[in-house]
């Protein structure tokens, strides 16, 4: 072991040597491997070359930026094809290429001015801020691992990043690829093109925060996702929640119909039915959506909640449970909800909602199911078939004709009990108002009169038990 106390020198290190250098303004080269450096002063630079990217722990180059009574302040270089580990704060490391490299401290540096780099980073801990979190910048086709419990800012393209647990990686590029394993992860991602996506797998939950980002794909379970500005993304597992600050190009789900619920949270500027704020649903997902405007495509057998105003949802699979409103039972055409329905599919109508509902089988004698709950106005199209409970408020069909179905849950005691409980509506209701049960309820068919519900009566449109 040798000191070496030298300043504004040139220092030349060997193979397999333990030494330290105490001074400033040293410029330090190291050749060769299994060498240990302790440097001790400030504005000393680094220089390794003749090691091996791929050299085994005995022959890697270790080194030491040891503060003592100064300022720990250094630079390293890194030649192609080494390994060295370097241990310090406040350090500037230039790598060429092919290099695996290690760097653990804070205020750290990293420039990957090649490819093909491997880079550990990290020790400055998970709530690191400023010119604490570790940078490193051109990472291209590389790999980076961050040590646990540690806050790095990655700039990039098309390279991997493996998180321990307990980090926060901040992502700028496009193309990267994060294996997130452990708990407490966050994600920050920003920047990125159409068509390149960065992908974040979750292996224990976590948070990902993309702003400003092109094209994002979340794979996990208890992941939440806090999105502004994304161009498109998709959000895949369980349990897993999106706050976004509009609904574009969005896919959910993959939870299982009866899996832990997906919630979706979005904000629309406009009311934007047919426009566009697209949204995906998975076959087979449990997903939540809460905002206005969207434009949502079923897959089929999946178990969906809409709530908002001037949702539409389209169902092109089948077997799908559809409960969608929560828009006022008088609401304006701009916010009025839609439901496309296949059959097989069941919407349940939450109550005081506004909804057009259709059948999208052409096929004679195909139903979609429609569940009215209380205060509900319902624009029908042909063949649908409506459930009515007894539901301790009023419910309007507009537009109900002999292709549709209406079941009620009201007991009657025959056709004519049904229709001695049915009046021709006066005043500004302009339709056959059906008493419900004793309570009070009614159903009302607007643009219908009282001979009309004796026709579907006696054609089986309308069934009573």
């Amino acid at each position: 072991m040798t000191t070496i106390t030298k300043s504004n020198s040139f220092v030349a290190i060997g193979s397999y040597a333990d030494d330290t250098v105490v001074g400033s303004n040293n410029l330090i080269s190291i050749v060769g491997l299994g060498t240990r450096l302790t440097v001790r002063g400030t504005n000393n630079q680094v220089t390794v070359t003749g090691t091996s990217q791929f050299a085994p722990d005995s022959q890697y180059d270790v080194i030491l930026f040891q503060p003592g009574a100064l300022t720990p302040y250094g630079t390293v270089v890194v030649d192609a094809y080494n390994r060295v580990a370097v241990y310090g704060d406040d350090i500037t490391a230039t790598l060429v290429g092919n290099d695996t490299f290690s760097l653990f401290g804070s205020i750290n540096t990293i420039y990957a001015n090649g490819t093909n780099d491997a880079v550990y980073v990290g020790g400055n801990g998970f709530g690191a801020t400023g010119a604490s979190v570790d940078v490193v910048k051109g990472l291209t086709n590389g790999a980076l691992y961050e040590q646990a419990n540690s806050s790095v800012f990655v700039y990039g393209k098309d390279y991997c990043a493996t998180l321990v647990g307990d980090d926060t990686l901040t992502v700028s590029g496009q193309g990267a690829h994060v294996s997130a394993y452990g708990a407490n992860n966050v994600v920050n991602v920003s920047g990125g093109a159409s068509g390149d996506p960065d992908v974040l797998n979750f292996a224990s939950g976590g948070v990902v925060n993309a702003t400003n980002a092109s094209y994002v794909s979340i794979f996990g379970d208890h992941v939440t996702l806090n999105a502004k500005g994304l161009y498109a993304s998709e959000l895949i597992g369980s349990a897993d929640r999106a706050v976004l600050d509009k609904l574009l190009n969005f896919t959910v789900g993959g939870n299982g119909v009866a899996g832990a619920l997906d919630t979706v949270t979005f904000g629309q500027t406009a009311f934007n039915l047919f426009g566009d704020a697209v949204a995906n649903v998975l076959t087979n997902s449990n997903v939540r959506f809460n905002g206005n405007g969207a434009n949502i495509t079923a897959n089929g057998s999946d178990n969906l909640v809409v709530v908002g105003s001037s949702d539409f949802v389209n169902d092109t699979g089948t077997a799908s449970r559809i409960v969608i409103g929560g828009n006022g039972e008088f609401a304006s055409a701009a916010a009025t909800d839609s439901v496309a329905l296949k059959t097989g599919d069941t919407a349940v109508l939450l109550a005081n909602s506004t909804i057009g509902v259709e059948n999208n089988d052409a096929a004679t004698g195909s139903f979609a199911r429609v569940v009215l709950t209380a205060n509900d106005f319902v624009f029908a199209r042909p063949q649908i078939r409506f459930f009515v409970p007894i539901t301790g408020g009023n419910d309007v069909i507009s537009s109900f004709d002999a292709t549709d179905r209406l079941v009620l849950a009201s007991h009657y005691a025959s056709a004519a009990d049904l229709l001695a409980h049915t009046s021709d509506g006066l005043g500004p209701v302009r339709g056959a108002i059906l008493q419900l049960g004793g309570g009070g309820d009614t159903l009302t068919f607007l643009g219908q009169v009282k001979s009309q519900v004796a026709d579907f009566l006696a054609s089986g449109a309308i069934k009573y038990s």
